[in-house]
């Protein structure tokens, strides 16, 4: 499994071309800077005040696209070119990309909106069928049921460490099995370079031929 996925809760959405298995990572925040030029890129976060105080999270590793998750059922299905026109991810939330007509119809009602709650992604997570199919065969995934407050429900109303927010809703996740996933969710995260620790400590020991 890719490392980019580690403890990731990702939610699984349709595709953007027929025969793809499309998701987001709900659990991962881009690193600062990262966001901070994201924030330069994209200049409608900073000009529209609906978008400008929003968290922006790593929705994946395909496309440079935005999407947002909000809670207004007067924007979903605005939009335009074709594009998949969004997804009703639990009760009155929703997740759509900002293209134009979208951002159009933003600009319309802005003063009735207020982004409490709202989040940007950055990017999907694309998979074929069969690729999905094999790893959650091979158990790199858990398939959890989606409830309609699951998705908004997951993000804690207050943390003292940002940092901490991949691993609490990926714990919070697991917690909710219970059994034998309540005992994984409580063990210490994996570092990123533990594989090569790992291979770094083995060289140390020479193994009889």
């Amino acid at each position: 499994l890719d490392p980019v996925f580690r403890q990731s809760v990702v939610l699984l959405l349709s595709g953007p071309q027929s025969g793809q298995v499309g998701g987001i990572i709900l659990n991962q925040l881009l690193e600062e800077t990262t966001a901070q030029q994201l924030q330069e890129h994209f200049s409608i976060l900073q000009e529209m005040p609906f978008f400008r105080d929003m968290p922006i999270h790593y929705g994946g590793p395909v496309g440079r696209n935005l999407a947002v998750l909000h809670p207004y059922q007067q924007l979903y299905g605005v939009t335009g070119g074709g594009n998949q026109m969004g997804w009703e991810v639990g009760e009155g939330w929703y997740i759509q990309f900002l293209d134009d007509l979208f951002l159009a119809r933003v600009k319309e009602i802005e003063p009735e909106l207020h982004s409490a709650g709202c989040k940007l992604f950055h990017g999907l997570a694309i998979w074929d069928p069969q690729q999905l199919h094999m790893e959650v065969r091979h158990q790199c995934w858990v398939p959890v049921h989606v409830t309609p407050n699951t998705v908004q429900g997951l993000y804690p109303t207050h943390l003292d460490d940002e940092e901490d927010l991949p691993r609490c809703i990926w714990a919070a996740v697991l917690s909710s099995l219970g059994g034998e996933f309540k005992s994984l969710a409580e063990m210490p995260a994996v570092p990123d370079n533990f594989a090569e620790e790992l291979q770094s400590h083995l060289r140390q020991y020479q193994y009889p031929h």
